[in-house]
């Protein structure tokens, strides 16, 4: 799901995402296992208000 002023991070977020789904076809045939760690949202003293009514939709 978009989302303002996140394109940078969406978008190397969705190549991670099929950069490790190709390594996966790509290797799954040598019997290499392929995982990645991808956090959402982590709570943090810099991300305190991004929730506070009117700076963020739900």
């Amino acid at each position: 799901e978009g989302e303002a002023f996140h394109a940078d991070y969406a978008a190397t977020k969705g190549a991670m995402i099929s950069f490790v789904k190709g390594f996966c076809i790509e290797l799954a045939p040598r019997g290499i296992t392929v995982n990645s760690v991808a956090p959402g949202w982590i709570d943090t003293e810099m991300s305190e208000g991004a929730f506070e009514e009117g700076n963020r939709e739900r």
